[in-house]
């Protein structure tokens, strides 16, 4: 290259098949591009079909791929007509805009929010770029397996995934008229029961009250006595707040716009923090906590809590205890305490009563085992009581 700007290097193995290099502007950067080239009559110089870039293409790739592109050519079929009706097809952004245009504005509010949230957090970042029609069961299998550590953050994927790739095929995006998703086993869903018992809360508790005062701290407060979904809490809205009456409005959330009591707790957290539009709990410029830093702090004041089942990953966040968990202890403990299910499923903002009633029948359960603990250990008829030390010495 020394002295020029371009250069063709044909290759010796296969007859048509070439590599452009040219500086770039710099001077000094050297762009490589494979192409195909295709004779035309009546022209001394052939037509350059692009093949692709090295390094997105080795050697041994492209030259694959021009084989096929010159045995086209044989045929008398055009690669490069082939090529531009491929890069014409629609790609995924195409199919994101007209599902957001024609699909999403059908439903309701709370629903748009949250296929959204997976669109944005999962589904863009695995599918950007791509050709709606290109979208293979297999592509689709793997973006799956990567979330097998939040299981229902990926069946929520699949089932929007799916909804999209159906929208696709009604639109013509996709020619084979075949769903990417269908064959591929769900996670099946597991009870989410964990909570923070009579042992684990207090620690918990005195191990939040050393947390610093910021503002994702008194979100992991502001959730763990009121029981809120993760959500709502951290995309509270100053706007949405009536500290006066003690209420706050959600109207684009999945509690359908009714207003949710705050109890004096809970709306002093709110008041004490700074700024008045925005996310009422921000780390600044209005912008809502990172749910990345909330679960980093969950799994440090559990760590200093000392609660023996919270057990870090690699990463450093708890998988057996999530923010999610705080509401589950909240319900667990408003049971507990006396709630009957028809304040259960207005206090924690849930649509039937039947969520109500798995937290009803867990106060039940605790309740039958404290009383017959209470009758054990006072034992006013006298029954005998066994130790049995070991399996050896019982069977002796």
């Amino acid at each position: 290259m020394a002295g020029r700007d371009e250069r063709l290097f044909r290759d010796s193995k296969l007859t048509g098949f070439a590599l452009r290099v040219r500086r770039a502007a710099d001077g000094t950067t050297l762009m490589r591009d494979w192409f195909v080239l295709q004779p035309v009559p009546g022209k001394s110089n052939p037509k350059k079909i692009p093949i692709g870039n090295y390094p997105t293409f080795n050697a041994d790739k492209a030259r694959e791929e021009g084989e096929g592109m010159l045995r086209a050519v044989k045929r008398g079929d055009d690669p490069s007509a082939e090529r531009a009706t491929k890069k014409a097809q629609p790609q995924w952004e195409d199919l994101l805009a007209a599902f957001r245009a024609k699909f999403l504005p059908k439903k309701q509010p709370s629903t748009v929010k949250r296929y959204n949230g997976v669109i944005n957090r999962i589904l863009t970042p695995a599918f950007k770029g791509r050709r709606v029609a290109d979208i293979s069961t297999p592509m689709v299998a793997a973006m799956y397996a990567r979330r097998a550590r939040t299981q229902a953050d990926a069946n929520n994927a699949m089932r929007v995934l799916s909804k999209m790739m159906s929208f696709a095929i009604g639109e013509g995006m996709r020619p084979d008229k075949v769903n990417p998703c269908g064959g591929i086993e769900r996670y099946k869903p597991r009870a989410r029961e964990r909570w923070l018992d009579e042992k684990e809360l207090p620690l918990y508790v005195a191990a939040l009250a050393k947390a610093p005062v910021d503002a994702v701290h008194d979100l992991l407060r502001f959730l763990t006595i009121t029981g809120w979904r993760v959500t709502d809490a951290r995309l509270l809205d100053h706007a949405q707040v009536n500290l006066k009456t003690l209420e706050v409005h959600l109207e684009d959330s999945a509690t359908k716009g009714r207003p949710t009591a705050l109890s004096a707790d809970a709306a002093a957290l709110i008041a004490r923090q700074p700024g008045q539009t925005g996310a009422v709990f921000s780390n600044g410029g209005g912008r809502p906590v990172d749910y990345k830093k909330l679960r980093a702090a969950l799994a440090a004041v559990l760590l200093a809590a000392g609660v023996e089942s919270a057990k870090p990953a690699s990463d450093g966040v708890i998988e057996n205890v999530t923010p999610h968990t705080l509401r589950h202890t909240a319900a667990s403990w408003s049971a507990l305490g006396g709630a009957d299910p028809f304040e259960l499923r207005d206090t924690f903002a849930w649509k039937t009563l039947a969520m109500a009633g798995r937290y009803v029948k867990r106060a039940d359960t605790r309740a039958r085992r404290g009383v017959e603990r209470l009758a054990g250990a006072i034992n006013l008829n006298g029954k005998p009581s066994a130790e049995i030390k070991s399996i050896a010495e019982a069977k002796r």
